[in-house]
């Protein structure tokens, strides 16, 4: 009996080990999903005098343009998008740039938009997990990794996980 007990506990002890193991490569894939966005629009501002897109629109075009796979626009974390192809700029829908991630170009007026020459690249957020910081209950289905945080991944390249308490009240990094 004795020694059930002790497997039943060793058993418990592993199996939270590989759920947060589980929790946490989500988390690493969701960053390399990011990270390979942030590259493609490298390239988009290589070839556009060093500005980023203003548009889903023009997102969308750099999507087919740069061969980015329609997965890297959904999180593994998620469980609502499952993007075959691109199709639209629209917020959280399917086929869309923005199912699982906000992009900090969007809505911006001409002159505070973003190029490669902006001061302070590793400080400015770029793009993040849709509702990283949301505690609110309308949107708990879309949350990538739960209350916790999420991904945010700033202009130099780097792509690091926010908790919670460092995201504003509109679900975006507090530097934004």
């Amino acid at each position: 009996m004795l020694v059930i007990a002790v497997i039943a506990i060793l058993m418990a002890i592993l199996l939270s080990a590989l759920s947060g193991a589980y929790k946490m490569s989500k988390r690493v894939n969701c960053a390399s999903n990011q990270k390979q966005f942030v590259y493609a629009l490298y390239l988009y501002a290589d070839d556009y005098n060093e500005l980023l897109p203003k548009s889903a629109g023009t997102i969308v075009n750099c999507h087919k343009n740069y061969k980015l796979t329609p997965q890297i626009f959904i999180c593994p974390g998620e469980n609502i998008n499952t993007n075959k192809y691109i199709d639209n700029g629209f917020l959280n829908r399917d086929n869309s740039i923005s199912a699982s991630y906000m992009f900090a170009n969007h809505y911006r007026e001409s002159k505070n938009d973003f190029s490669m020459k902006t001061p302070d690249l590793a400080l400015i957020a770029i793009q993040w997990d849709l509702y990283g910081g949301s505690y609110d209950d309308i949107n708990s289905n879309k949350r990538n990794h739960g209350r916790q945080g999420g991904n945010v991944t700033f202009m130099d390249g780097h792509c690091k996980w926010l908790k919670q308490p460092l995201w504003s009240t509109n679900n975006r990094p507090c530097n934004q």
